[in-house]
């Protein structure tokens, strides 16, 4: 699966803020998109990181998967296509994380809209170092975005619900996992 087509697929499971929390205001829309975005990719590189001292590839590429997810959705939602490169000298996925959670609260809880531009530039970091971790693990990136895409249409036959994010069918999605 390629990018582009990965993010049409990644879009259908996409949570509705507007819907779910009957938010009005577009630009706070916005924002909770921004925090969902970055609080989940932080997530999901703690996950992987937890996959490999465990040694479990299976799970470590499906914490990348959902860390790719994230950043098609941060694309699409924020209509940025996010360039896969280090601006962070000497800087690490971490550093890169870690920035951009520091940015994003700034955008979001002090609503200081001149962040934006750095944010996006820390999400194409972020892109560049779990590109780079896809390689140097020599995962297959394209099995990787179709497997997330898999598990996801298991979960939420139609689009995200709340309910069915709570009532995941975890067996039936490892077995997809290990396909």
């Amino acid at each position: 699966m390629n990018w582009k087509d990965y993010k049409q697929e990644a879009k259908r499971t996409w949570a509705n803020f507007s819907e779910i929390h009957k938010i009005e205001n577009g630009d706070l829309d916005r924002r909770m998109a921004l925090l969902h975005c970055v609080l989940g990719i932080e997530t999901e590189i703690n996950e992987y990181k937890k996959a490999i001292i465990n040694n479990d590839e299976v799970n470590a590429k499906e914490e990348i998967g959902d860390a790719y997810w994230y950043l098609a959705n941060y694309e699409l939602r924020f209509d940025i296509p996010i360039m896969s490169k280090s601006d962070l000298k000497g800087g690490s996925l971490d550093d890169c994380v870690e920035t951009v959670l520091d940015l994003s609260k700034k955008v979001v809880f002090y609503k200081s809209d001149k962040f934006w531009g750095e944010v996006d530039l820390c999400m194409g970091s972020i892109l560049y170092y779990l590109e780079d971790v896809v390689m140097s693990r020599r995962y297959d990136k394209a099995s990787i975005l179709q497997t997330n895409i898999n598990k996801l249409k298991s979960r939420f036959p139609n689009k995200f619900t709340t309910k069915d994010a709570d009532e995941r069918d975890l067996d039936n999605e490892r077995k997809i996992l290990e396909q």
